[in-house]
């Protein structure tokens, strides 16, 4: 479902800096989503060690929890409505983000939301400058996953 317009190095075998990482949590059937910058840095919008919803940086390992079938998401070069930011661009937006409770998109709640608030909506602010989310909303958009199995 996923693709990308250049197929030429895909699928990647391990993530760079600055690439999009999501891991399936089957066990309560969504996927969770954070911005790669080094095996000891993942950013992500998940629950911290205080038990709150909030922006922090992990290593991978703690963001994959145990799991080990993930995949980094490479977002097409369409529609116009967007432009992907750079690796460098994207983790600099993630880091303004860390220790904030909401990426303050549509409501300054304050609060996670699985519609408008999500992990997902924080990775897509960051690389595409557009907190969108398709398993929020439940729409695909072609964005191509990669798989990784460590």
């Amino acid at each position: 479902m996923c693709w990308n317009e250049d197929l030429s190095s895909y699928p990647k075998t391990y993530p760079e800096y600055g690439d999009i990482i999501c891991v399936d949590r089957y066990w309560i059937a969504y996927e969770h989503y954070g911005i790669y910058v080094s095996d000891d840095r993942v950013i992500h919008y998940g629950k911290n060690q205080h038990g709150k919803m909030a922006i922090e940086a992990v290593t991978l390992a703690e963001f994959l929890d145990g799991d080990t079938v993930w995949y980094v998401c490479n977002y097409p070069k369409w529609p116009s409505e967007y432009k992907l930011n750079s690796p460098a661009e994207t983790v600099r937006i993630a880091e303004s983000f860390i220790g904030k409770q909401t990426i303050d998109i549509y409501d300054n709640s304050n609060e996670y939301y699985v519609w408008g608030n999500n992990c997902e909506h924080f990775t897509s602010k960051c690389k595409i400058g557009i907190p969108w989310s398709p398993q929020g909303s439940g729409f695909l958009w072609g964005i191509r996953k990669d798989r990784v199995k460590l």
